[in-house]
């Protein structure tokens, strides 16, 4: 099984890239879990953010395949806006993290129009936010491609990094 997540700032297009490969690799696809958690709430603190890295940790362990998975977020994303948020994040949620394999990262680059959404934040951070994550993927040294382009140039660009991450693991 190979793990592929999408990660990077608000509104740069994750949850349509995302289910845009799972459709075409035929492939699984873990939701992003705090979408679904948030839904029914009226806002959120500090104590939720592990509630929502235990659920998404627990989807994409849930999710099996003989071919690949795509996540539509994982635990850095949390990791990164328990830091924004807070100035600080809860040592589970950075365990859960570091104990998660992912194969490969998908990086979305905020090149794309924002969208308004009530779980969104950081309208002016984009960029910034970007950054973080970019440090963050060096720092842990895993495998990951940034995507840029509007509309479907956004997926050709995805899906070809996809395609040569896989040639990669099958030499």
């Amino acid at each position: 099984m190979i793990r592929i997540a999408l990660t990077g700032p608000e509104s740069t297009g994750k949850t349509t890239l995302v289910h845009q490969l799972a459709s075409k690799y035929n492939s699984k696809l873990v939701q992003e879990y705090a979408r679904e958690y948030l839904k029914s709430k009226s806002g959120y603190k500090r104590e939720d953010l592990l509630k929502i890295a235990k659920g998404q940790y627990q989807s994409i362990l849930d999710a099996t395949s003989d071919g690949i998975v795509f996540i539509d977020t994982d635990l850095l994303v949390v990791k990164i806006w328990s830091f924004e948020k807070y100035g600080e994040c809860d040592s589970e949620i950075e365990r859960l993290y570091s104990s998660l394999k992912i194969d490969f990262y998908l990086l979305t680059y905020p090149d794309l129009a924002w969208k308004n959404d009530p779980l969104r934040e950081s309208k002016n951070e984009l960029l910034s936010l970007y950054r973080v994550y970019k440090r963050e993927l060096d720092k842990v040294g895993v495998p990951y491609k940034v995507i840029t382009g509007q509309g479907n140039t956004r997926l050709i660009n995805a899906v070809e990094f996809v395609n040569k991450f896989i040639a990669s693991i099958k030499e």
